[in-house]
Formats: structure tokens, sequence, C-alpha cells
């Protein structure tokens, strides 16, 4: 029976939290987990040096980050919106969102990755999550973690994921 490894890992600006877990198709076992916080960044402290920060406590931890990696994005760089769109066949459904997300957010959609989650499908229509992000910033994150040697898998977002 094979064994599958994930680690999820959430990245913002006050910490560096992950949990890495083994399954089965019967069972999932926690084999590892941590949550490292970060120094405040200041006013006066770039963006680029707070960066450089989180970067170093990858480094340190990158060999905790174990099979395949999914990134859970912090919802305050999110967009997140629920719509009810008419009834929509799936082809057409991406171009729909992505012209709703256009109409939604303060960025040009060319500047964001956006992407949706059907909730419910009935008589009255389709009703969709649609999720955006600044293509910067999932970039940003992307390239700290190739420059360590992690892949993404997949990228989420961290709803009501911290307490």
């Amino acid at each position: 029976m094979a064994k599958e490894i994930t680690t999820g890992l959430i990245i913002t600006e006050d910490s560096v939290a992950w949990s890495t877990l083994q399954g089965t198709r019967k069972r999932v076992l926690e084999m590892d987990q941590g949550d490292f916080p970060l120094p405040k960044a200041d006013d006066t402290e770039s963006t680029e040096a707070h960066s450089e920060i989180i970067g170093a406590v990858l480094k340190e931890h990158s060999g905790r980050f174990k099979g395949r990696i999914s990134l859970a994005i912090p919802t305050e760089q999110v967009l997140l919106k629920v719509l009810d769109l008419p009834d929509v066949d799936d082809e057409d459904l991406p171009g729909i969102v992505e012209i709703q997300a256009d109409k939604l957010s303060p960025f040009p959609v060319e500047n964001m990755v956006v992407s949706h989650e059907v909730l419910r499908r009935d008589e009255n229509g389709t009703r969709v999550l649609v999720a955006a992000v600044r293509t910067s910033e999932v970039e940003r994150i992307g390239a700290r973690l190739t420059d360590l040697g992690l892949s993404v898998r997949r990228v989420d977002v961290e709803v009501l994921g911290a307490l």
C-alpha cells in the first residue's frame, strides 16, 4: 500500500508554519509540524529585507518539508467572493469567472491568478467561490521555494486555518 507524504506550508508576515502528513487509504499520520515566528517588520524595514528573513527560515528548515508541497496563501492577500451565476456550461465557466474577477478586483485580471470552485448547481444557477491573488505574490513565494529545491504541487488559501 503506497504511503503518500504531503507537507502543508503557510508563510505569513508573522510566521512560517507547516505540517507534514503521511497517508494511506486507511489512515493519516502526522509526521512533523512546526511554527516558527518571524521578527516583526518595522516601518523602516524594506519588503525585500523581510523577505530575506523568511527565506533564511525556510532554508534552515527546508529539510523538514517532505513529499508534495501544498502552499496556503494568507487570506489577507486573496480576493475571495461567492458569486451566483446563471446556469453555465463547464467550458464557459472559467471565462465568466475571470470577467467577474476583473470587475471585482482593484488589479487588472492580467496581473492576477484566478481560480474558482463550484459550490452548488441547481435550478437557480451556479454558485461559485472565486479566488484571485496577484501573480507577483504567487511568483515571489514560488521562486523562494524553487530556490530551495521545493516544488509546490498545490496552492490553496489559508481559510479558517489559524485561530
